[in-house]
């Protein structure tokens, strides 16, 4: 049996927990030897929106989201080669009806 190739983890995906660990330190740290950097960080919200969690949350996520593949009504992602005219709802791979 061949085996096939494998991909390394990138550095970042191979350390996370210890870039997740840091980040909690970094975290306990600032706000242990700057008393006012909690303070400053929560007056960033709109509402009940916190602005530094809304644009961690868009850097989070913008890569799995840029890489999804995206598809119109004339292309099929079960039969790509099939075309697509006018499908009934309840037959679409991605459960409407």
């Amino acid at each position: 049996m061949e085996r096939l190739p494998t991909k390394r983890l990138s550095c970042l995906d191979r350390y996370l927990t210890v870039w997740i660990l840091l980040a909690i330190l970094l975290g306990i740290g600032l706000r242990e030897f700057l008393p006012g950097f909690a303070a400053g960080i929560t007056h960033l919200s709109v509402g009940t929106t916190s602005i530094p969690i809304a644009l961690g949350l868009i850097v989070m996520m913008y890569p799995p989201l840029a890489k999804r593949q995206r598809f119109t009504c004339r292309t099929n992602p079960i039969q790509p080669d099939a075309d697509v005219r006018a499908a009934d709802p309840r037959e679409l791979p991605f459960g409407f009806g």
